[in-house]
C-alpha cells in the first residue's frame, strides 16, 4: 500500500534476498505484469503488461548487495522479505502499551459500538466508534488507526462485530499497527462478519431493511465487492482471524428468522444479514456457529453481540 507521489509516480519495495533465492542472478531487474488498484474500491486503475526497467539496478547488484547475492539458498523467508520492514519493531515494549489493548469495533451504519453495553466483558478495551458511517474498508481501517495512535494504543489485538472483522483484516494486511505488535493470541476475532459479501449490502434499500437506517448500499460489503477485495489479502493472514457465526433456530418444522423482511431476500441460514454461505473465511479459524442469536438489536432473537459467554472468550483469548 503505498501513496502516489506528486510527480504521479509511485514507489516499491524490493527485497534482494529474494533475487538470492534463485540460482543465478544479476541486474537491472525487470518489474513485469503490473497493475495498480485503487485502495478505496481494490478495483484495478491501470496496467502494463510490458517490462519495466529498475533503474540503476544494475548498479545497486554489482556495488552494493554482494553480500546478500552471495547467500545460498535455501534460508529462511522471514516477515520481512515478504511484508517490509516493520518501523515499530524496535520499539521497547514499554513504550507500546499506554493505551488499552484490546479494540473493540462495530460494523456498518453503527449509531454506537455494538460491545459497549457489555463493557464489563472486556478488559482494558477501547470502543471505537464512528457514528452511522457507511465507509469503505480502507477508509474505515484508516479511521481505526488514527483512533487508536490518538489514545496511545500502539499494540492491541481487535474484535470486530459485522464489517468490524473485514476492517481488522484489512488493517492486519495493508497496514504497519499494533495489530502487528500484539503478543501470543489472537490478533482478530469476529462476529456475524460477511467474509464473502452479503446478498442485502448491493441494495440501499435491503440493508435498510435489515438495519431500520438509510445509510446506502457498501460495494465493499456486497458479493461482487468482498470477491474483489479478498484477491488482495495475503493468504497468511487470515490465519490470525478467529471468526463466529450465528443463525435463528435451524431445522425447525415451519422454518425460522431473524427478520422477515431481509429472510425473503438473503439466502437461509442467516443472522438477519449475514448469510451463513458467506461468513466462511478461506484460511480463517472458525469458530463455530451458535444458533437462536441474531446480528443486530430489533430482530427476533437477541443480538450476537449480547453474548456475554461468547465476549468472555474472546476477552480472554484476544493477543495483548
Amino acid at each position: 500500500m503505498v501513496n502516489v507521489n506528486r510527480d504521479h509516480s509511485i514507489s516499491l519495495e524490493f527485497n534482494l534476498r529474494w533475487a538470492a533465492l534463485a540460482s543465478s542472478c544479476k541486474g537491472p531487474l525487470v518489474l513485469k505484469n503490473t497493475f495498480i488498484a485503487d485502495a478505496n474500491t481494490n478495483f484495478p486503475v491501470t496496467r502494463f503488461d510490458n517490462e519495466i526497467v529498475v533503474r540503476n539496478s544494475h548498479i545497486e547488484f554489482e556495488n552494493d548487495f554482494k553480500e546478500v547475492l552471495s547467500l545460498k539458498a535455501p534460508f529462511t523467508i522471514t516477515d520481512e522479505m515478504k511484508f517490509g520492514v516493520n518501523p515499530f519493531k524496535n520499539m521497547p515494549r514499554s513504550n507500546t502499551t499506554a493505551g488499552p489493548n484490546l479494540m473493540l469495533l462495530h460494523g456498518y451504519c453503527s449509531a454506537e459500538n455494538p460491545f459497549q453495553k457489555n463493557s464489563a466483558s472486556f478488559s482494558n478495551a477501547a470502543f471505537f466508534l464512528s457514528p452511522n458511517s457507511n465507509d469503505l474498508n480502507d477508509a474505515f481501517a484508516l479511521k481505526v488507526h488514527n483512533y487508536a495512535q490518538g489514545i496511545g494504543s500502539h499494540t492491541y489485538s481487535a474484535v470486530g462485530h459485522s464489517q468490524g472483522g473485514v476492517v481488522s483484516l484489512h488493517l492486519l494486511n495493508y497496514y504497519w499497527t499494533g495489530l502487528d505488535q500484539s503478543g501470543s493470541g489472537r490478533k482478530v476475532q469476529s462476529v456475524g462478519t460477511p467474509w464473502t459479501g452479503s446478498t442485502a449490502a448491493g441494495s440501499a434499500a435491503n440493508l435498510g431493511k435489515a438495519f431500520g437506517v438509510g445509510c446506502g448500499s457498501n460495494s465493499d460489503l456486497s458479493l461482487d465487492g468482498a470477491k474483489n477485495w479478498l484477491t488482495g489479502i495475503n493468504e497468511e493472514h487470515p490465519q490470525e482471524v478467529y471468526y463466529y457465526t450465528t443463525t435463528y433456530k435451524q431445522g425447525s418444522l415451519f422454518g425460522d428468522y431473524c427478520n422477515m423482511a431481509i429472510n425473503a431476500i438473503i439466502q437461509w441460514p442467516n443472522d438477519g444479514v449475514t448469510e451463513l454461505k458467506y461468513a466462511k473465511l478461506t484460511g480463517g479459524v472458525n469458530c463455530g456457529n451458535t444458533e437462536k442469536w441474531c446480528h443486530t438489536t430489533g430482530m427476533k432473537y437477541d443480538a450476537q453481540y449480547h453474548d456475554n459467554v461468547r465476549n468472555a472468550e474472546m476477552n480472554a483469548k484476544a493477543a495483548r
